[in-house]
């Protein structure tokens, strides 16, 4: 014979909370068999989602300015108030620069943009950090690893390409070929 029992389970959060546990039911009988059944619970909370991140500008040369754009959206049920953005390498200069910001207060599902450059002043790897401080229930602040790399080597070669026409067999046939560094 089939049997239904029903269990009422009641959430009164007294702050704001993301939470998940599970409901442990252990049926009767020796094999002490149970199921545990997931209980996700939220009040409304305000939460960050920053893509892409981390953010990997490749190769840029010296003189060179390259420029990403980070998206910011507010995935909770409450405003989102980006309250600072900055660049931020442990107080170290870098050759990164926060080109724009049109972030502010996000509605539920709002995003905004962030645009940071790096413009190489010496060869190597560059590192730094975009720090977002906001209300965010899932952290203060957030961090976003920026990084690129400038190679120290760079060729010129006039022509590029180097071309032998037909040339007899015994015979010598010479091209001649200039590189700048």
């Amino acid at each position: 014979k089939d049997m239904e029992d029903s269990i009422a389970i009641t959430f009164s959060p007294k702050e704001k909370i993301k939470a998940e546990t599970y409901l442990r039911i252990y049926f009767n009988g020796a094999s002490q068999l149970f199921m545990d059944i997931p209980v996700f619970a939220k009040t409304p909370i305000p939460e960050l989602k920053v893509s892409p991140d981390p953010v990997d500008f490749g190769y840029v040369e010296q003189g060179e300015t390259k420029t990403k754009t980070i998206t910011l959206t507010n995935t909770g049920a409450e405003d989102l108030v980006i309250s600072d953005i900055i660049l931020d390498y442990f107080g170290y200069p870098t050759d990164f620069d926060l080109v724009s910001n049109s972030c502010g207060t996000l509605l539920p599902g709002d995003s905004c943009e962030v645009q940071v450059s790096l413009s190489p002043t010496r060869t190597g790897d560059h590192y730094t950090y975009l720090k977002i401080t906001s209300n965010a229930f899932n952290s203060e602040y957030v961090t976003v690893n920026l990084s690129g790399k400038t190679s120290s080597a760079k060729i010129d070669a006039d022509p590029y390409d180097i071309y032998f026409d037909y040339t007899d067999p015994g015979q010598t046939d010479t091209k001649t070929r200039s590189e700048e560094r």
